[in-house]
């Protein structure tokens, strides 16, 4: 009996150690569980889709930090519990922490433990392989001895230039803020204290931070009055990579945020700037109502003095706002939570709107969940090409917030659905979920951990309204006729993170070559005159094909390419995903003196532009080192090139991988 107990806990292991993304709602991946609490976890993605989740672990008695690594599949990559970052003695109670990625795929976790008697601050980074880069001890931020001091929730931002900004609280007699930069290699590069924010009359508190030009963006509060019911102003600072103060903006002094309101939804404007939104009970009357202020790189507000009202019902509540940031069009989706007047009903609703402030769903709003009986509460918000995804939970018992299943949604511009059953279940257990925390990839997939039970699960959503792993197709697909006898096919590759090993090329419903994932373009050539259908597939490891591209058609005549107009311009990249130089071909339409290329970041922000002057209206051939562009090495990551000659504009997508 004992001989099968062990063969079959030997089994159940291995179903932990090698299980996968589930497609199964009821039963989602584990991450962590076994013996003791594994609570609060953290998600960050890399940029070649591998996944990190954290967490506190009380398995040896003591809560310990954890890290698990899974690739683009779910499966895990390291053992069944990950690497022990950090055994340090904690507190017996927990307070927040934080985990971010740079841009060489290490993860930098920071947190407080009470190593040196106090509460103090610690900063750890881990390589993809698992080791801990930063000595095993980390780099300590703080250094405090007097119990009397706390500080805490520390938060992290790793930049392109492979920084590490961390920003935390000192809590003393008054609350403080503190600030510092540490290099690749783990140096405080703004000194041993860093930078320090605060006042005799005053506590500075809740840091978030972003990533903008030359520097970061800092989130805070000032606080008036005791800590259980402050008089709470906010404010965006931006600094510089010497720690330098370049502005401070206030984004409401008008008050009612409530002790309890820390962390916000803080969002990148593309341009620099930043996107937050927040709910207070300003007029006392007991009535929340929700706000969103955009600030620009310059520190400039773009919204009226203390946040656009999102909503002007003032019978109910709004609480909780999510935002997702449309960067190109400049508009922001909001989702938050509405509940009746006395709060016995929830529900949750959605907002769109532009970068004035402008409601562009209605004055009210659009109605996503009725008030009813059942708890409704948005977790998080994501753009996606069409519109915005909110996830969020909802409850499966009436006036029962321990029994919440999650749950997703994707809306177009107009607030239509854009999955065909409106809403997709990501979680279906009846049990209480604690904690979410969600991160999303460039691609258009997502990764949510929740604590359940005191165990740690995950799962993933596509952009497409499916869960667990996919498999696209290529996509941007194009026909070009070359006459007399070409056709020229385009496309962009169909996934980085987890890329097919070949492509199948279909012409006229018939498989005609197999090419390389590298490859984004095909000529075919010596064909007759007429009409051509092209359509391509992807081809993944362990025989998985996707579904088919778009198809898309060219026309042969057979005339000479003397006697037709010129094709329009044409832009050729390879390779692509790109490791260190690309080669740039392109032709043209009609003579033009200079053509301009691009290089934009997913954020909008351009990172290289120059100018080049064709030799003819023929192939123009050059290369481009993203080693050394204008003496920045680019980091691995999505970018678009966009090349310009005269009133036409090509657009590629393009993947640096280092």
């Amino acid at each position: 009996m004992k001989r099968l107990i062990v063969i079959v806990f030997f089994l159940l292991l291995l179903t932990v150690i090698y299980s996968q993304w589930s497609e199964q709602t009821s039963d989602p991946l584990l991450i962590a569980g076994g013996t003791g609490e594994q609570v609060i976890p953290k998600v960050s993605i890399t940029d070649d889709g591998n996944i990190y989740i954290s967490r506190f672990d009380n398995a040896s008695g003591n809560y310990d930090v954890w890290l698990q690594k899974l690739d683009p599949l779910g499966f895990h990559l390291w053992d069944e519990s990950g690497v022990l970052v950090s055994d340090h003695p904690a507190m017996s109670w927990l307070t927040d922490y934080d985990m971010d990625v740079d841009p060489d795929g290490n993860a930098v976790i920071t947190f407080q433990d009470i190593r040196n008697v106090t509460n103090n601050i610690y900063a750890y980074k881990i390589s993809p392989n698992g080791e801990l880069l930063w000595t095993a001890g980390g780099v300590a931020l703080t250094n405090d001895t007097d119990i009397d001091i706390m500080n805490a929730s520390p938060t992290v931002l790793c930049t392109n230039d492979g920084s590490s900004y961390i920003a935390w609280q000192r809590v003393a007699e008054r609350t403080s803020l503190h600030l510092n930069r540490l290099s690749p290699e783990g140096a405080k590069l703004w000194g041993e204290d860093g930078v320090v924010l605060q006042s005799p009359e005053t506590s500075i508190n809740w840091p978030q931070l972003l990533e903008t030009d030359d520097g970061i963006l800092l989130k805070y509060y000032i606080d008036i009055g005791p800590f259980w019911a402050p008089t709470r102003f906010m404010y965006i600072a931006k600094f510089d990579q010497d720690g330098t103060t370049e502005w401070t903006t206030a984004i409401t002094t008008a008050g009612g945020i409530t002790a309890w309101t820390q962390i916000l939804s803080f969002q990148p404007d593309g341009t620099g700037g930043a996107v937050i939104a927040w709910h207070d009970d300003r007029n006392s009357d007991m009535v929340n109502e929700v706000y969103v202020q955009r600030v620009t790189v310059n520190g400039a507000l773009t919204m009226p003095t203390d946040g656009a009202l999102i909503s002007t019902d003032m019978q109910n509540q709004q609480y909780y706002p999510k935002i997702a940031v449309d960067q190109v069009n400049q508009h922001i989706f909001a989702f938050y939570k509405q509940t009746n007047s006395s709060q016995t009903q929830d529900g949750m609703n959605g907002q769109l709107l532009d970068f004035a402030g402008n409601r562009l769903w209605g004055d009210t709003g659009m109605v996503i969940i009725p008030l009813s009986s059942y708890v409704a509460s948005p977790i998080d918000a994501f753009t996606t090409q069409q519109g915005a995804i909110v996830i969020y939970e909802e409850g499966n018992v009436p006036n029962n917030d321990q029994s919440m299943q999650i749950k997703a949604a994707a809306f177009d511009y107009q607030g239509n659905y854009l999955w065909n059953d409106g809403y997709l279940d990501l979680v279906t257990t009846n049990t209480p979920k604690v904690h979410p925390a969600v991160n999303n990839h460039p691609e258009g997939w997502f990764v949510l951990s929740w604590e359940e039970d005191y165990d740690l699960y995950a799962t993933r959503l596509n952009s497409n309204g499916t869960i667990a792993m996919y498999y696209p197709a290529p996509h941007d697909l194009s026909a070009l006729a070359i006459e007399p006898d070409s056709i020229d096919l385009n496309w962009t590759f169909a996934y980085h993170s987890y890329p097919p090993e070949t492509y199948q090329i279909f012409m006229n419903d018939q498989l005609e070559v197999f090419v390389d994932y590298g490859v984004t373009s095909y000529l075919f050539s010596d064909l007759t005159p007429g009409t051509y259908e092209f359509y391509l597939v992807a081809n993944y490891p362990e025989s998985v094909d996707s579904a088919p591209s778009e198809t898309v058609s060219a026309t042969i005549s057979g005339t000479s390419v003397d006697d037709i107009i010129r094709p329009m311009a044409s832009l050729l990249i390879h390779p692509n995903p790109i490791h260190s130089t690309a080669t740039i071909r392109y032709n043209l339409n009609q003579p033009v003196s200079t053509v301009e290329i691009s290089i934009i970041n997913i954020k909008g922000q351009l990172v290289y532009r120059t100018v080049m002057f064709p030799n003819s209206n023929d192939w123009n051939e050059f290369n481009l080192d993203f080693n050394n562009l204008d003496g920045n090495r680019i980091a691995s990551g999505i970018y678009f090139l966009k090349m310009k000659t005269g009133e036409d504009l090509i657009r590629r997508k393009i993947i640096i991988l280092r």
